[in-house]
């Protein structure tokens, strides 16, 4: 079994300014989702979900460097997102 995220380059999202924070919604169709071992992750940009920091997936390496260079932040491996990552956001 495998796991699944969101995958931002299925859907057309764009981030809601709210003050300083750019916030991205969860999609839970099937569509939306793809595995892990095919993404790869924005972590440390402006863009926070409902529960805070964001790790924002995408599965086309055009549409993770577009999301750094208007939001920032740093990509890696998807598979590679360990505790480390999550405590540093």
């Amino acid at each position: 079994m495998g796991t699944c995220l969101n995958d931002y380059s299925r859907v057309d999202e764009e981030g809601c300014r709210a003050g300083d924070d750019v916030l991205f919604a969860a999609h839970v169709e099937a569509a939306a989702c793809g595995p892990t071992t095919e993404l790869t992750v924005v972590v440390g940009s402006e863009g926070s979900g409902a529960r805070g920091p964001a790790i924002v997936p995408f599965g086309d390496g055009a549409d993770v460097e577009s999301f750094l260079a208007e939001y920032g932040g740093q990509s890696m491996d998807a598979e590679a997102v360990d505790r480390g990552t999550l405590e540093a956001l």
